[in-house]
């Protein structure tokens, strides 16, 4: 596990506001309330599951503004979409080459990046086996999670 997937949640967003500034991007109120419930949830968010959240804490908020605030995240590295559940998470360690692979539990929805160098390597090569190059994307592996399985 990287050093940022361990970082406290105010050090993560302390971490995520440097990021953006760096990168010449604002991380507005807004924006750090969404990415702060990304970071505080056990498993991915959808949309709605974030809005209701915001709901939750006094402040209404349309799909639109959801969904804007959720490509920005993804622009800068700070989140992820996970296809196969239409839910967002956080991004791990946001200063790094992101992970092409992350693996998903079918029962409980918790998701784990992988930033594995070697296996990221050995996609791009048997992509170029094939004459494609690597355009973005994410390889989603679904399986049952420890807890789920009912292993130590």
């Amino acid at each position: 596990m990287s050093q940022n997937a361990r970082l406290d949640k105010s050090r993560r967003l302390s971490l995520a506001e440097r990021l953006c500034a760096d990168r010449g991007a604002k991380l507005t109120g807004l924006r750090r309330k969404i990415l702060e419930i990304l970071i505080n949830a056990k498993t991915p968010l959808k949309a709605y599951d974030i809005i209701e959240l915001m709901r939750e804490s006094g402040k209404r908020v349309t799909p639109a503004t959801i969904y804007r605030v959720l490509e920005f995240l993804q622009a800068q590295g700070l989140a992820h979409r996970i296809n196969s559940l239409n839910a967002y998470a956080p991004c791990v360690d946001p200063q790094s080459k992101h992970s092409l692979v992350m693996f998903v539990c079918s029962e409980c929805n918790k998701a784990k990046e992988i930033n594995d160098e070697t296996l990221i390597a050995a996609i791009e090569a048997k992509l170029g086996e094939f004459g494609l190059s690597l355009r973005g994307g994410r390889v989603e592996i679904q399986g049952a999670c420890k807890n789920c399985e009912g292993l130590p």
